[in-house]
């Protein structure tokens, strides 16, 4: 999803303006439509990512897309039926000396998963069955030795050929647009990494598709804008829980996400 929102994007001069937010919702809007549609257990199911990833897919979605006005999901085609994936989710990225990383996203699901605790082990499990899509003929339907969907988006970023930025977070099926927002504040923008994780947030996805925002921290004449382009919006606390490590050697920086009180640190 990050990757076909991005090969959409680069259609565009994109800036810190409601504009490029708009164009940034519309494209992540196209690539869930993919998602929900297509993305399932590639080990039981052909998932087309070479289509979904290439020139072409994106240059359709892009010829949809009215740089000034919000499009209706009803007219972007058959659409698959969404998950409601649990909230109750943390990422941690660590980073050593020898640049090994980890980016690591683990979500119990809602409350305490399953509420079963693995006895002489410390750890419950999910109740990621509902993470199945409930038509039968979805490629995400549930199946013997089938692995469900998640939205889950560790990412690994290399930067001529280096580790450049690894992060992840929570947030359910916003993931993939809350850690895309971080890397174009940070690559597009020009922020640095505590301001990228620090700057307001907005998911849109196919149903319900009304604009939900940091209610603390968007803008008023964003939200203004925004809902002058057609959108319709929704408040919300908070949007995710991102924590990163920027490795610039010899220079290695670690950011918490200030949102849910996570914290970094280096020994």
């Amino acid at each position: 999803m990050i990757g076909e929102t991005l090969n959409i994007l680069r259609g565009y001069e994109l800036s810190e303006s409601a504009k490029t937010i708009h164009l940034l919702l519309e494209a992540t809007r196209r690539a869930a439509i993919d998602r929900d549609k297509y993305v399932a257990d590639p080990d039981v199911r052909r998932v087309p990512y070479r289509e979904l990833l290439s020139a072409e897919r994106a240059q359709q979605w892009r010829s949809s897309i009215d740089p000034l006005r919000a499009t209706p999901t009803a007219t972007l085609g058959e659409l698959a039926t969404a998950v409601a994936e649990g909230k109750h989710t943390t990422h941690f990225t660590i980073v050593d000396g020898q640049d090994n990383i980890a980016s690591v996203t683990m979500s119990l699901g809602d409350d305490f998963g399953g509420g079963f605790l693995v006895p002489g082990c410390g750890f419950f499990l999910n109740d990621s069955m509902s993470d199945f899509g409930s038509d039968a003929t979805a490629a995400n339907s549930v199946q013997t030795g089938k692995r469900m969907a998640s939205s889950m988006a560790p990412t690994i970023i290399f930067r001529k050929g280096k580790p450049y930025l690894a992060l992840g977070s929570s947030g359910g099926p916003a993931i993939p647009n809350i850690v895309l927002q971080v890397f174009l504040q940070l690559a597009v923008v020009g922020k640095s990494i505590d301001e990228a994780i620090a700057s307001p947030r907005y998911d849109q996805q196919p149903r319900p598709e009304d604009v939900v925002y940091e209610i603390a921290r968007a803008p008023d004449a964003v939200i203004g804008q925004l809902r002058a382009m057609g959108h319709g919006v929704r408040p919300q606390a908070g949007l995710g829980e991102v924590n990163a490590v920027l490795i610039e050697r010899p220079k290695i920086t670690a950011v918490a996400d200030p949102r849910r009180g996570g914290a970094a640190g280096a020994f």
